[in-house]
């Protein structure tokens, strides 16, 4: 039986209200049934029909048993998918961070409080236990868990997309996003794997967000799955904005806006938490400044236009991928390009509020997932591609929803499934490569020494792979360019003065200690290497000066107490001696260092 619009001002009423409606609301508004609102939303093409903007199963009660049976295959086929693009980085070495996360912190993850003394990421932290008490320190497992939470993700974007959109484009956009490699960073890398889960928990809370008007229950598990995400990471708690634009663009904010309470209260608690409770941003720079060496501000002129370009390049042209992106000097034309790009987005997103809400929703949510990411202040690199892997979600459902109404406007909707497949062979190849580079720190900074050869950090980590491979001239070579490039790099100052260690020049060696001390007194490692030559040489007074200072940096080592305490008893000064040992074994009751020597010295006769 054929379905008759009244009249044409109707359909255009219609057409206007779907670009924040749903196919109900529609319906209730306009006195027609859900079945003459979805005839006025088809598009016709060469004969075909292809629904663009409304849901397969529109007007019925959503049911995610229903969803899951209806698209069992198609769920089942992008878990294989990022099952295969990710298989042969399950092997990958700890690398970078979590030599210092993990790999040498194994007494603290043997406690529980290794997940309560990180309170902000408690969530992340439970995990990462759980996964050590369950597996030991093998990456095989951590990796596993990475992987876990990207396909929770992409299943979590396939029903989103499937609640507010019909057609090819929920299943094409989650495969792209299943295997685009910008996201490696977040998957291959243990350390990454933080943005992974907090954007399973996002992406999950915002669908069952969308489809919660069915069901309270969907709501309720939203709002918990919400609270998940922001124990997952501190990063997260700006993302209430994207449920904000979600019901300006797919429902009725003035109606709703009750709904969106809890994840403003929430997200407003955490922000709470972060700035004035726990300071994170204040230990954040700190960090940063100890580290990296990173101080000052950013320019926002620079870095706002640098960063968002920068992400839109890498997700449309993936080639240059690099674990450091820290250029911020280009030549004017560039730049204004860079700003022009921006601008252009900026025009684009202001159109798409008026003409059509789904690709509006879809552009805001990429500016709102990085913003954490864009402070003036240095709490974050200018452009990680770690960051951006919410923001790739959302490009890329973007560049999908172009790429069909295109092939819809040419009638070559047939070839979309071939020119689909293509994209994922060939991302999903990118992908695999770029998984090697993650495979140790030899090959990581290798190959981010390609990409980045003039930041002097990436110079210093690869002046450390050529030291342990014993390689010293290139060593070398690699900390002398990375002191070259950032005149008062302290690390890598200590690291030549461990090459002329090395190569028996303890002359030239205290030299770039000292050095090293000169640009950074609070880096523990040159007074600890100096205070071990002065004793080896038998100048304790030195080693004491050393050792004294260390003990004001890293007042809590127990080791460097015992130390403390084996050069007094050099300097024949018992007192002290004991002092130290007792204060050792206050930090470490275990230290059998201080136990020996301790109970050594109170067996001598007074």
């Amino acid at each position: 039986m054929k379905i008759i619009i009244p009249n044409r001002k109707l359909e255009k009423r219609v057409r206007r209200l779907a670009r924040r409606r749903n196919v109900d609301a529609i319906a209730g508004e306009t006195g027609l049934t859900p079945a003459q609102v979805r005839q006025v939303l088809q598009v016709r093409s060469a004969g075909n029909v292809q629904t663009v903007g409304v849901p397969a199963g529109a007007g019925k009660p959503f049911r995610l048993s229903s969803w899951l049976v209806s698209h069992g295959v198609q769920s089942g086929l992008l878990i294989i998918i990022v099952l295969v693009v990710y298989a042969n980085s399950l092997d990958n070495d700890f690398v970078s961070d979590d030599i210092t996360y993990l790999v040498r912190n194994t007494e603290r993850l043997k406690d529980f409080r290794f997940v309560l003394d990180t309170p902000l990421t408690a969530l992340k932290a439970l995990i990462n236990w759980l996964t050590y008490h369950t597996a030991g320190l093998n990456q095989v497992a951590f990796h596993g868990v990475n992987i876990l939470f990207h396909t929770g993700s992409v299943l979590a974007l396939y029903l989103f997309l499937s609640v507010v959109t019909g057609g090819m484009l929920p299943l094409l956009a989650a495969a792209l996003f299943a295997v685009h490699p910008v996201i490696t960073e977040s998957v291959t890398w243990i350390g990454g794997g933080g943005y992974a889960m907090y954007g399973f928990f996002f992406l999950s809370a915002l669908a069952l967000y969308a489809v919660s008007h069915s069901r309270r229950i969907y709501y309720i598990f939203s709002v918990i799955l919400y609270l998940l995400m922001l124990l997952t990471s501190e990063k997260s708690i700006l993302l209430f904005l994207a449920f904000i634009f979600y019901e300006i663009s797919f429902g009725d904010i003035r109606k709703n806006w009750r709904r969106l309470l809890p994840f403003v209260i929430l997200s407003s608690v955490w922000v709470c938490l972060v700035l004035f409770v726990f300071r994170y941003a204040q230990q954040r720079l700190t960090s940063l400044e100890t580290e990296y060496s990173v101080a000052g501000y950013y320019n926002p002129l620079v870095q706002i236009p640098t960063a968002l370009s920068s992400y839109l390049e890498l997700i449309i042209y993936p080639k240059y991928l690099s674990f450091f992106h820290s250029r911020l000097e280009f030549p004017l034309t560039v730049y204004l390009f860079r700003v022009a790009v921006v601008t252009g987005l900026t025009i684009v997103t202001a159109v798409s509020y008026m003409k059509n809400r789904f690709l509006f929703f879809f552009l805001m949510l990429y500016p709102i997932s990085l913003l954490p990411f864009l402070s003036p202040f240095p709490i974050a690199w200018v452009v990680a591609e770690r960051y951006v892997y919410l923001g790739s979600a959302a490009v890329i459902t973007v560049l999908v929803w172009i790429i069909l109404r295109l092939a819809a406007g040419g009638g070559l909707q047939r070839i979309i499934p071939l020119i689909a497949a293509v994209a994922v062979l060939v991302l999903g190849y990118r992908t695999v490569v770029r998984n090697n580079d993650w495979n140790n720190f030899s090959t990581l900074w290798t190959a981010t020494a390609e990409t980045a050869a003039n930041d002097a950090r990436v110079h210093n980590n690869l002046g450390n792979v050529y030291l342990d491979k014993g390689n010293l001239d290139d060593a070398e070579k690699e900390f002398l360019t990375a002191v070259r490039l950032k005149p008062g790099h302290a690390g890598a100052y200590y690291n030549l003065g461990l090459v002329y260690q090395k190569r028996s020049q303890p002359g030239k060696a205290t030299e770039y200690f000292r050095k090293s001390i000169e640009a950074d007194p609070d880096l523990p490692q040159p007074h600890k290497t100096l205070a071990s030559m002065y004793f080896e040489t038998g100048d304790y007074g030195k080693a004491l000066e050393q050792v004294l200072t260390l003990s004001e940096i890293d007042p809590e080592n127990s080791s460097v107490f015992s130390n403390l305490g084996l050069i007094y008893e050099k300097l024949e000064d018992s007192a002290n001696a004991r002092q130290a040992y007792r204060r050792s074994l206050q930090l470490d009751p275990d230290n059998f260092v201080a136990g020996k020597q301790l109970q050594a010295l109170e067996d001598l006769p007074d």
